[in-house]
């Protein structure tokens, strides 16, 4: 029997995690950390160990699992893939994002990248690959969204996407402007595809890869694939703290640094620029009379369009043509969401944010990212954050270190 759907913001440090329970079923919104700067951190990997015993349960005892990957980026999905691959468990579906049809080269990028990192990963058995591989092995459906669909996830929590588009829209009015993002993205696209194809031939992969492109573009066509599921899932009593031991372990990006450091450099910043532009927003929904005794007042779930809106790493840029977008929900004076995911831990902020009216917003930080903490801080001065009750820095022991008052 399904209960009033619960939130739960994880504190990962300097990654993305957040859970959606109902007691039935639960919705794993990312769950990653960076390990470069948390895992490098003592204080940072045991207060994540105590965060990861108390979370991994919630995930295993659900009878239906489900996993929504704002972006591809491995600090928002490689715990989760390590605990698939840990525990055994599956996931009975897998939302990911998916660059427009139009135009086709941010795509084909995406495409090339998530395959050479994928046949890396084979070449080297390593357990961590692109999402789309290490998840997707793992999950009877894969799905990939795309703006003005509504998912119900479960009977009482539902998912309105917002980004990325079918076709990249350009409003007449703003077409100028938007015409340099569309530029500047396809010119990104076009270097990506080019660096995808000279580590190939460094790695004498070439074939593996064509191979691999081929595979990927015809699912991605198809917009839906399954897996079939080779043994039965199994309850293990495993310790939640090895997670971390297979998230440390040599990356596909790691072997890419000693094959050839500058082209890897400039594939990762590349890369980021490119997923980051394509980044999930979307909002979840519940309904409003599960929460107005646990959760909030229902005022503001009555005035909400969302009741957590959640927008990944998307860039300033695309968070402006958003606004464009949506100006039409934003009414002055009154909520857009409840629970705000302030993008790019706090750095990036782009016009659809700043007018973005909600009761709480969170950024994900840990000790290692105090300098990130700063830039938000800065930041803050710049947005509307004067229209929130409270901002949320959220560390790794499971409390909020900083809850901001509005000016």
């Amino acid at each position: 029997m399904s209960l009033d759907p619960k939130i739960y913001i994880v504190p990962v440090g300097h990654g993305m995690a957040a859970i959606v329970n109902d007691g039935e079923h639960v919705i794993i919104v990312d769950f990653g950390v960076d390990k470069y700067s948390c895992l490098q951190n003592s204080n940072c990997t045991q207060r994540i160990n105590k965060v990861l015993i108390s979370s991994v349960p919630i995930i295993n005892k659900s009878r239906r699992r489900i996993a929504i990957l704002t972006h591809l980026d491995m600090d928002h999905f490689n715990i989760l893939a390590a605990l698939l691959n840990k525990f055994g468990t599956t996931l009975d579906e897998l939302y990911l994002p998916m660059p427009p049809k139009v135009p086709v080269e941010p795509r084909e990028a995406i495409i090339r990248c998530m395959a050479l990192i994928d046949i890396i990963a084979d070449i080297k058995k390593l357990p961590l690959g692109s999402a789309l591989k290490t998840l997707g092995e793992r999950s009877i459906e894969v799905k990939f969204v795309s703006r003005g669909m509504r998912i119900y996830l479960a009977p009482r929590v539902q998912m309105s996407v917002l980004w990325p588009p079918i076709e990249f829209p350009i409003p007449k009015r703003y077409k100028r402007k938007y015409d340099e993002l569309l530029r500047r993205t396809r010119k990104v696209a076009e270097d990506l595809i080019n660096l995808c194809e000279k580590m190939a031939k460094e790695m004498e992969i070439v074939d593996k890869f064509h191979e691999k492109v081929e595979t990927y573009t015809v699912l991605v066509q198809r917009g839906l694939f399954e897996f079939k599921e080779e043994e039965p899932w199994e309850r293990c009593e495993r310790n939640a703290k090895d997670l971390l031991s297979i998230v440390r372990k040599v990356s596909p990006i790691d072997i890419l640094y000693k094959v050839n450091p500058i082209l890897t450099k400039d594939f990762i910043e590349k890369t980021k620029s490119l997923t980051n532009t394509f980044s999930m927003v979307a909002g979840l929904n519940t309904y409003p009379d599960t929460y107005k005794c646990t959760f909030c007042p229902l005022y503001w779930l009555s005035t909400t369009i969302f009741t957590v809106l959640l927008t990944g790493n998307v860039e300033p840029q695309v968070q402006d043509l958003l606004y464009v977008l949506e100006k039409p929900k934003l009414r002055p004076g009154l909520p857009h969401a409840y629970l705000l995911q302030v993008p790019h831990h706090g750095t990036y902020l782009g016009k659809y944010v700043k007018h973005c009216i909600s009761k709480i917003a969170w950024i994900p930080l840990c000790d290692s990212c105090k300098y990130m903490k700063k830039r938000a801080m800065i930041r803050k001065a710049h947005c509307n954050i004067k229209k929130l009750n409270t901002l949320w820095y959220v560390w790794n022991d499971n409390t909020i270190i900083e809850q901001i008052p509005p000016p």
